[in-house]
């Protein structure tokens, strides 16, 4: 990650609970939307624009994850970590790295 990005992203969190942050209606809801998704969750969950996929920790043992986003965003700084199995990662567009469900 550039060295600027990293920058910016330490500047920013201070902000991540107040309107000034790029991402507060997002965040600001963040453990109700966590607690919510796990009651209601079945099945298999598409996670579109993962990020650093923070619906898997909330989701329960038993519902299949997949998490899909675009490389050049994952490679601002998310911490998304690939999974093998019943829970997995994937990025949406890899023909740049020659593997994934669209390659």
């Amino acid at each position: 990650m550039p060295s600027d990005t990293k920058t910016l992203k330490r500047r920013f969190m201070p902000l991540a609970r107040t309107p000034l942050h790029p991402q507060w209606l997002v965040l600001r809801g963040r453990t109700r939307t966590l607690h919510w998704i796990r009651q209601h969750t079945s099945g298999t969950v598409l996670d579109i624009g993962c990020g650093d996929a923070r619906i898997r920790d909330a989701i329960s043992d038993d519902t299949d994850y997949i998490g899909l986003d675009y490389p050049p965003t994952m490679a601002l700084g998310y911490q998304g970590r690939p999974d093998s199995g019943r829970r997995r990662q994937a990025a949406l567009f890899p023909h740049e790295h020659g593997h994934g469900p669209f390659a």
